[in-house]
């Protein structure tokens, strides 16, 4: 019963470091919202 709640507790943390990492990715795409713009303009998109 004890490698069950291993495995679970496992695979939770992988999906909260996971859901971290998009988290952080989707911020960053917003703080430099500016620039992304920019490209975009200069590349007719």
């Amino acid at each position: 019963m004890g490698d069950w709640k291993n495995r679970f507790s496992t695979l939770g943390l992988g999906r909260a470091l996971f859901g971290g990492v998009l988290a952080f990715m989707a911020l960053d795409n917003f703080r430099d919202l500016e620039g992304s713009i920019g490209w975009s303009c200069r590349k007719a998109v």
